[in-house]
């Protein structure tokens, strides 16, 4: 005689877990793409950058390090990480710092290319970053990745847009769910 065991006690414990991972993500990637939505419009009027501050004391200098993902005010995303020189005595050095800037004049890059007008920048030379030059007077290195505004907007917003579209026949309580989960 074969007993008959019920789906759902046969499943381990991570696939009755997995529908929640799923809905987590779902909801996260939801809150990303407001952001990411509310962040490329103000980019296109606005600076805004924000990040992690690292200062190293060396002598009667400090080397400035920072990571960070910041809208220049072109309708561009940046991320990236840059460094440069500074004299001690102009302030005092933070090991770890978070900083940025929010809503300020926008700093517009001057496009070198065709892909640059559209929004896509790979800046890896202190003589080729367009902020380097006007802002920090001795840069030690630059790298940088940009992509257009819009871009993370598709990546993230895609997945629940995607979600909403194929699974619009899972219904809950009559209404269709964005976070409904497959079972």
């Amino acid at each position: 005689m074969r007993l008959s065991h019920s789906p759902a006690r046969s499943r381990s414990g991570f696939a009755r877990l997995l529908p929640k991972i799923r809905q987590l993500a779902m909801i996260v990637s939801v809150f990303v793409t407001i952001g990411f939505i509310a962040m490329f419009v103000a980019g296109l009027f606005t600076y805004t950058s924000v990040g992690i501050d690292h200062d190293q004391v060396e002598g009667d200098r400090v080397l400035a390090g920072y990571w960070r993902v910041r809208w220049p005010g072109d309708g561009s995303f940046w991320i990236g990480t840059a460094g440069h020189w500074r004299p001690l005595a102009e302030k005092p050095a933070d090991a770890f710092d978070l900083g940025g800037v929010l809503f300020r004049q926008p700093l517009r890059p001057i496009p070198r290319s065709w892909w640059n007008r559209r929004g896509f920048w790979r800046i890896d030379q202190t003589d080729s970053d367009p902020f380097s030059a006007k802002h920090y007077p001795d840069p030690v290195w630059t790298n940088w990745i940009a992509v257009p505004g819009w871009l993370p907007v598709l990546v993230f917003g895609g997945w629940p847009v995607w979600r909403l579209w194929n699974n619009r026949s899972i219904r809950r309580n009559g209404q269709v769910s964005l976070f409904a989960s497959r079972g």
